[in-house]
């Protein structure tokens, strides 16, 4: 199979098919996410679970995608990234499909658990594909213009998916996503090539992989750049799992108003990749993060003073979060870049273990909200508060001391 041609791995320069691949992968996980968000109290009130019942489906996802990529790095990076793609995205078509038809909460969750698996197969793949192509300043430019076209998903997905609750119900949700992974599912098939030479094809052997996962989680440089990217995506997923309650449920938004709401916060996160992109040349991959850093930490702070003062208005929620996706979208392609940067004979394997670690830490936060659910805003709001304090102390005291810019 044909290989994608490296011609100069410091420009930041990608053929337009093939960043439209690359974002369609990316997104696989914001869309199987953010579609359905709309309908969580719906689903909960079918299935007759509350809160904490209807978060096993964010959870399982979460823990199944942190899992699977485990297995899925290593497969790249012997196998190559495009069979690994395409095995993904059918996977992720066939669960979406059997969560619309699901007759029981069991159901949803085992489907939410497979559509997982061909996310991470995606997501990690698609990480590793800029690592092929570009070295971590250049990956980093990349990863903000993907990230930044990948907005659309979160932006326009969750508006969408409260319309169709509000129109057709929840499963609808999950019709509309299983059409997404098959139009993605085309695109990869006639627009990408593999990435990965063969001569840079790693070995399958449990004692290679053992030494390979051994050398990243030993990095000082992955460490830290670990550390800021986890409590950046904990925040994120804890926004996620438990903001149709606070915003629903708590606040009085209906489906159609949440959605749009969540797509204005959004924005927040395109603005953070586009100022990244047009600043990393200028402050370097170590400390453009500085900005996200100082934006998250006094965004939580906010959002958790004006939920102790019992501010009871959504913008006491959506202008903090717009700040801390803000936040999100400065510090997650840095993070990335710089945690896979130094292993690009293992890129595979370092995107699985970034991803997996940084997914780990985010659903004991989201039960931990979810369990003290008391039908205010404080749990979700002392929570991205916690988060931000974890995002700037990471960059202070460990990316900033221990991870060198690099060369």
């Amino acid at each position: 199979m044909a290989t994608v041609a490296i011609h100069n791995p410091e420009s930041a320069q990608l053929p337009t098919t093939l960043l439209i691949v690359l974002t369609a992968l990316v997104a696989f996980q914001p869309a199987g996410t953010d579609v359905y968000l709309p309908s969580l109290p719906a689903i909960a009130t079918e299935f007759h679970v509350g809160p904490v019942g209807v978060q096993w489906t964010l959870t399982v996802f979460l823990l199944a995608f942190s899992s699977a990529q485990l297995a899925a790095g290593p497969i790249a990076d012997r196998f190559g990234r495009r069979p690994v793609i395409l095995a993904g995205q059918i996977t992720f078509i066939l669960a979406s499909l059997v969560g619309a038809l699901a007759p029981s909460l069991t159901w949803l969750i085992a489907a939410r658990g497979a559509q997982a698996i061909g996310a991470c197969c995606a997501v990690v793949c698609a990480r590793a594909m800029i690592r092929d192509l570009f070295n971590p300043d250049a990956g980093a430019q990349v990863m903000s213009r993907m990230l930044g076209w990948m907005i659309v998903v979160p932006v326009f997905g969750a508006a969408l998916g409260g319309l169709l609750q509000q129109s057709w119900g929840w499963r609808a949700n999950f019709v509309a996503v299983a059409t997404y992974g098959a139009i993605a599912l085309a695109s990869t098939f006639h627009w990408s090539k593999e990435t990965l030479p063969f001569e840079r094809r790693t070995s399958l052997q449990p004692r290679e992989l053992w030494l390979s996962a051994s050398q990243i989680i030993r990095s000082p440089t992955f460490r830290a750049w670990l550390a800021m990217a986890s409590w950046s995506y904990v925040g994120l997923f804890a926004y996620l799992s438990n903001s149709s309650f606070a915003l629903i449920e708590v606040l009085g938004l209906s489906p159609t108003w949440y959605g749009m709401s969540f797509g204005v916060t959004a924005i927040g996160y395109l603005i953070g990749v586009l100022w990244v992109r047009r600043r990393i040349a200028l402050f370097g991959l170590r400390d453009a993060p500085s900005v996200g850093a100082a934006l998250a930490v006094g965004c939580g702070l906010v959002m958790a003073a004006l939920a102790a003062l019992e501010v009871r208005h959504p913008a006491a929620i959506m202008v903090p979060m717009f700040g801390f996706m803000l936040a999100h979208g400065i510090n997650q392609p840095c993070a990335t870049s710089g945690a896979i940067g130094p292993f690009p004979h293992c890129a595979g394997t370092a995107a699985a273990l970034l991803g997996a670690l940084m997914a780990a830490g985010a659903a004991p936060m989201g039960w931990l909200i979810a369990a003290n659910h008391d039908g205010s805003t404080r749990p979700l709001a002392f929570g991205i508060a916690l988060c931000g304090l974890g995002v700037a102390a990471s960059w202070l005291l460990l990316v900033r001391k221990l991870a060198p810019e690099p060369v």
